[in-house]
């Protein structure tokens, strides 16, 4: 027994039947193998810039994920960073004691709005007390910007 095993670009079924040696087809015209080879060619640009482009979109998707990332964490850290500040109310004898009845030795400057005084409360805390000027030409807004 003998084995014969070919490969062509055509159809040669039927061909060797009835002969135990085959001669070989004639040639495929050249046309057609330069298309194909201009095809697969093509094919491989195109899908090279298929391939360049998705594997762009991935980088940049994963920049923009982790340029996310760092700005949420940024964020999160800076709030939990900032102090939270809130008006605390004392009575003007409980501020009187404190600053020693406004004493001229625990004056620490002057602000827009009048002195500044340092001040230590009954549990210890010390304080920064503006006392306002009654020449003072500025309003509750400029004030609030200035104290907190």
């Amino acid at each position: 027994p003998s084995c014969f095993f070919r490969w062509e670009l055509y159809r040669f079924s039927g061909a060797f039947d009835s002969a135990t040696n085959a001669t070989s087809p004639p040639p495929s015209p050249p046309s057609s193998v330069t298309n194909q080879t201009n095809t697969t060619k093509k094919d491989k640009r195109i899908s090279g810039g298929i391939v360049a482009a998705v594997v762009i979109v991935i980088v940049v998707a994963i920049i923009l994920i982790a340029l996310g990332i760092i700005i949420f964490k940024r964020r999160k850290q800076n709030k939990a960073n900032t102090l939270q500040t809130e008006s605390v109310k004392f009575d003007l004898k409980t501020i009187e004691v404190a600053t020693s009845n406004f004493a001229e030795s625990n004056k620490l400057g002057e602000g827009g709005f009048g002195d500044v005084y340092k001040g230590v409360l009954p549990d210890g805390t010390e304080v920064a007390v503006k006392r306002l000027s009654k020449t003072s030409g500025q309003g509750e807004t400029e004030f609030k910007n200035e104290v907190l």
